[in-house]
């Protein structure tokens, strides 16, 4: 699946250390497809794929291609899928406690 989305920085940014940032459509096996912020840090050292309450970043260094990027995307997918699915479970069960216990205080 190529992306279309490119990263095309001017030499400025290039050189100056600015992250360069674009969200990425990837379609998972279920059929549901999500938005990747793709990130282009300077400070990286290597690929990162993360999720967090603020979605999915992928994060490259500054010497990856994109390929490599897009590759590892794909070579990931059942992973992305799993934590996204930890990450809807989480979501739908509130915390709460069991039963209410006495709290012992000190006098």
């Amino acid at each position: 699946m190529p992306f279309r989305f490119r990263l095309r920085p001017s030499t400025t940014e290039a050189e100056s250390g600015v992250l360069q940032r674009d969200h990425v459509p990837l379609r998972l096996d279920s059929g549901r497809t999500i938005n990747i912020l793709r990130v282009r840090d300077p400070r990286a050292r290597r690929i990162r794929l993360s999720v967090s309450e603020r979605g999915v970043r992928l994060t490259l260094p500054r010497r990856a291609s994109l390929v490599a990027g897009e590759r590892f995307l794909i070579e990931h997918r059942d992973w992305l899928h799993a934590q996204l699915a930890l990450a809807d479970d989480h979501q739908r069960t509130p915390l709460h406690r069991p039963s209410t216990t006495p709290l012992p205080l000190r006098r």
